[in-house]
C-alpha cells in the first residue's frame, strides 16, 4: 500500500468546514487518523506523500471514510524551516517501531504455543489479541523510512496475517468446520 517517498506532503485544509455538528467532527477526524494525518497548523493536517495512488487516491479514501467531500485535499511541499523541523516531530517513529516489534513477538509467541491451549481458551485469546493487532494495523499511519523502520512493520503486519489463519482455523474448529 505504500510507495517510495519523494519528500512531499499530503494535505487537507480543514478549516473552512464545520465544527458544530460533533457527530460530523468525530467522524472527520477518524478519518484522518485512519489515513496517519497530524495537525501541523490549526486546520492543516498533512502526512507524507507515500501510498499508492497519491493523492487522487487518498482524497477517495478520505471521503468514503467520511471527510466531507468539499475538503481541500492537495499535495504539498517546501515548508520552511519551522515548519519542516515541526513536521518531524508530529509522529513518534520509535514508539512505532518499538510496538511493530512487540506486537510481533506477541502474536508469535501466542501462535507457538496456542495448541498447548483448550480450544475455547485459544478461541477467546485469539479475539482479544487480534482485536489489538488488527487496531493497529487500521491505524497505523504507514510512515516511510526513514520515519519508521519499514521493514519491522512488514514483519508486523506478516505476522498479523499468520495469526488471523491460526484464529481462523481455530474458530473453525470451534463450529465443527473442516480445516481449510
Amino acid at each position: 500500500r505504500t510507495r517510495p517517498w519523494s519528500g512531499a506532503w499530503i494535505a487537507v485544509h480543514s478549516a473552512p468546514l464545520g465544527r458544530s455538528d460533533r457527530q460530523r467532527l468525530r467522524v472527520r477526524q477518524r478519518a484522518l487518523n485512519m489515513l496517519g494525518f497530524r495537525e501541523l497548523d490549526p486546520g492543516l493536517l498533512l502526512r507524507p506523500d507515500n501510498l499508492e495512488g497519491g493523492v487522487e487516491a487518498v482524497r477517495e479514501r478520505l471521503i468514503k471514510l467520511g471527510l466531507e467531500p468539499d475538503a481541500a485535499v492537495f499535495v504539498a511541499d517546501h515548508f520552511d524551516p519551522a515548519r519542516r523541523a515541526r513536521l518531524a516531530g508530529l509522529w513518534d517513529g520509535a514508539a512505532l517501531n518499538r510496538a511493530y516489534r512487540e506486537l510481533a513477538r506477541e502474536l508469535e509467541a501466542w501462535t507457538t504455543q496456542v495448541d498447548a491451549m483448550p480450544l475455547a481458551q485459544a478461541a477467546h485469546e485469539s479475539l482479544l489479541m487480534g482485536r489489538h493487532a488488527i487496531r493497529q494495523v487500521v491505524f497505523d499511519p504507514m510512515l516511510p523510512s526513514p520515519m519508521v523502520d519499514v521493514d519491522a512493520r512488514r514483519q508486523f503486519v506478516d505476522a498479523v496475517r499468520a495469526y488471523d489463519r491460526t484464529g481462523q482455523a481455530i474458530w473453525r474448529r470451534m463450529r465443527g468446520l473442516p480445516p481449510k
